[in-house]
């Protein structure tokens, strides 16, 4: 048996080298707490994609948590229901995130990225997070529900302490620091729907307010806990994308030259940032009925997690997987997830990088690294990096 010391820095760091060792050796194992880990890429899309699997807890096992606690709230997105809920809820919020609806925003996004990049351009050295990785995709999202940039600071707050939630090693503090900005999130769109009812405007929110009154197909709860989804996966997972994006290709300079030359190779260079060390590694699934896993039984209510960052990486899928390729063909990742629970805002997420990588590799030819071993956020269902430190080469530095 392999040991997954989720404590462990080094693994917190890098968990690749573990997750190695648990496709080879054990590869289906249960917890001293009783969960399932799946680290291979056919066990994990198989539990992702089949019906029996659900991501909402079994009754009792929340932690007998009252109605009207602020996580429990939560639970009302579409992320943590099933079908026929599901379905309606993504049938609602898939309107503001079809193909034509995301290429509409190319035009900001991308203004958006220039007035960042300038900034950057005036510095010899800075931190791509906090430069570009999050200011970015939380002005995107914030605009998408039209939410005023005073207050997009105090989002990134309470979605930062949210996110401490969703790790496997959550301690108590963690999940109550959680729970308040669980609180803070819904008693602020719980002021803002009544004025976006009174005055609608062309945004996300005034949609979804005008949703909730037809056919009661959207309960107020639903609402608000769909908006606070909005906000939390619309900027998180990307700032680690673009982040961790970065890293990969400035620490390999072969990948960073081939992409320089070839612009055209972006979009699978995507694709292989979020299959070699994508924002999102774990992902939960609870058992509707008993399933054989493998070659294992899982029975119902049990937790399975998806180790997704291993499956990624999984040789049986993708052939020399530890070797970053951005002309790899076919990358077919579980990265945004699979069936119905597939991210909705991906496409999004995948245009905010695209946008923001391909402008960063252009206008700056002469960025380096600062540090070959940068620090990641300490959440492992979340892969991010806590800062990325570059220096800009004030040589060479083309118009965008």
């Amino acid at each position: 048996m392999v040991t997954l010391d989720l404590f462990d820095p080094a693994f917190r760091q890098d968990p690749y080298p573990v997750y190695a060792r648990l496709r080879e050796h054990d590869p289906i194992h249960r917890t001293d707490a009783g969960a399932w880990v799946v680290s291979r890429y056919a066990e994990s899309s198989f539990v992702l994609t089949d019906p029996r699997f659900s991501t909402h807890a079994p009754e009792g096992r929340d932690g007998d948590l009252p109605a009207e606690h602020p996580l429990v709230r939560l639970a009302q997105a579409m992320l943590f229901r099933d079908p026929p809920d599901h379905t309606r809820l993504r049938a609602l919020v898939s309107k503001a995130f079809t193909r034509k609806a995301v290429e509409s925003l190319v035009p900001r996004i991308e203004e958006l990225t220039r007035e960042l990049t300038d900034e950057i351009a005036e510095q010899s050295e800075v931190d791509i997070v906090q430069a570009i990785a999050y200011p970015l995709p939380i002005a995107v999202i914030c605009e998408l529900l039209a939410i005023p940039v005073e207050d997009r600071e105090q989002f990134h707050e309470w979605s930062r302490q949210l996110s401490g939630v969703v790790d496997l090693v959550a301690d108590e503090k963690i999940i109550a620091r959680g729970a308040q900005a669980a609180a803070f999130f819904l008693g602020y769109f719980d002021e803002l729907v009544p004025r976006r009812w009174n005055e609608p405007g062309d945004d996300l929110v005034s949609a979804l307010v005008s949703a909730e009154d037809e056919d009661g197909r959207l309960s107020h709860d639903e609402l608000l806990s769909t908006c606070v989804q909005l906000v939390f996966g619309g900027h998180e997972t990307t700032q680690n994308l673009i982040s961790n994006g970065m890293f990969a290709l400035l620490r390999t300079p072969s990948q960073l030259a081939a992409l320089r030359e070839d612009p055209s190779l972006i979009r699978g260079a995507i694709e292989e940032i979020l299959r070699f060390d994508g924002p999102a590694q774990i992902a939960a699934r609870w058992a509707r009925a008993d399933v054989e896993v493998g070659d294992q039984l899982v029975a119902e209510g049990e937790l399975v997690l998806c180790l997704v960052g291993s499956a990624n990486r999984d040789p049986a899928a993708f052939p020399a997987p530890d070797t970053f390729d951005i002309a790899r063909s076919d990358i077919r990742h579980l990265t945004f997830g699979a069936g119905i629970h597939f991210c909705l805002g991906a496409p999004l997420a995948r245009l905010e990088a695209r946008i923001v990588i391909d402008h960063l590799v252009r206008r700056f030819p002469g960025m380096m690294l600062k540090t070959d071993t940068p620090e990641y956020r300490p959440i492992l269902a979340l892969r991010g990096l806590a800062e990325l430190p570059v220096r800009v080469s004030l040589l060479n530095r083309p118009s965008a």
